[in-house]
């Protein structure tokens, strides 16, 4: 029995001008049920996943969707709209889950004079819209915030395009995020501790 077959094999695979062998191809074909990732997460994106206000600072890579929808939902519109690139439902729910999305209806959004608005009854308000009234005390406070809250949106959009106009190196502007800390146990609908 010969003893040198991996010598004479290799002896085989090299041109007689190279020193090493060249590789083989063995294992190097693409997987004939390999699935083009791309149009999924595309599609998963198309959703507009979104960090939490309230949740960043113990997980700030989570992504979050309405707890309204569903992965089953996402994966038959996905079917509809992309036949030429069919998947499972098992690896769509495991493309949501790398992207590390959750389903969550996330905590209150809303400031305490927004919640107290919406919370208010209007028993003379049927037939005309909520803000419109001058009588109404809580009325006029909300028509009040709202409008300070614009202001204040006005005035960050100014200064972060003034910032951005002026390459001035000494220059540093800065936005603060003034959230409250959050008190547990946690009441839903109240945001003020």
């Amino acid at each position: 029995m010969k003893n040198d077959r991996i010598i004479t094999t290799a002896m085989k695979l090299t041109q007689f001008d190279l020193i090493t062998p060249r590789l083989t191809q063995q294992g190097r074909h693409t997987p004939p049920n390999k699935i083009n990732r791309e149009p999924i997460q595309s599609h998963i994106s198309s959703y507009n996943p979104s960090i939490s206000h309230y949740r960043r600072e113990h997980a700030p890579k989570r992504l979050y969707l309405p707890s309204e929808l569903t992965v089953n939902m996402m994966y038959k519109d996905y079917k509809e709209k992309h036949q030429d690139n069919p998947c499972s439902y098992k690896t769509y729910r495991k493309e949501v889950t790398d992207m590390n999305i959750s389903f969550a209806k996330l905590g209150e959004e809303e400031c305490s004079t927004c919640l107290g608005y919406q919370r208010q009854q209007h028993p003379n308000h049927d037939t005309i819209p909520k803000p419109t009234h001058s009588e109404c005390p809580v009325c006029e406070s909300w028509k009040t915030h709202l409008q300070k809250a614009k202001d204040a949106r006005d005035r960050y959009k100014v200064d972060s395009d003034n910032a951005s106009k002026i390459p001035d190196p000494y220059r540093v502007v800065r936005s603060i995020d003034l959230q409250k800390v959050i008190m547990l146990p946690r009441i839903p609908g109240h945001k003020s501790v």
